[in-house]
């Protein structure tokens, strides 16, 4: 990867009484919430909804901001990430993973997800789950998206 900064954003997506968590299909080991990196000229909460209908066919509505995160990579020099982590519920959609970018999708509940060992989740998302569990969340007005 070349010097520059990466966005991403993800997801902690609530169906009911449950959290929807998917596997990549390839590369990432562990359960992680769904999303991904931001196209170009796409904002944030546009991204997110694009990620969540393309990996598992579902429409969203955001509620909560739960995390940022901003960092160097230390394994790329030069290379500057920011990941977002926000919360939002299943507002339609026809459920079906992409067999492209899923593995795997599981509905946890909040028992569950307070059972599951840090190696069963993607590394990156942990911090998240914590966070989530912890019941730390921010006002999603935190983030305002600004078109020109």
């Amino acid at each position: 990867m070349k010097e520059g900064t990466y966005i991403k954003i993800y997801c902690v997506l609530k169906d009911d009484n449950a959290v929807i968590m998917t596997q990549d299909q390839e590369g990432q080991p562990g359960w992680k919430f769904p999303g991904g990196h931001i196209d170009p000229g796409e904002l944030l909460f546009t991204a997110v909804a694009r990620e969540i209908k393309e990996e598992i066919g579902l429409n969203i509505h955001l509620e909560n901001v739960l995390l940022i995160e901003d960092f160097f990579n230390r394994k790329r020099p030069g290379e500057h990430n920011m990941r977002f982590f926000v919360i939002a519920t299943v507002a339609g959609g026809t459920e079906r993973t992409n067999p492209d970018e899923v593995k795997a999708l599981k509905r946890f509940t909040q028992s569950e997800l307070q059972t599951l060992k840090q190696e069963e989740v993607y590394p990156p998302h942990w911090d998240a789950l914590q966070t989530y569990l912890n019941g730390q969340v921010s006002p999603l007005s935190l983030i305002r998206e600004v078109e020109k």
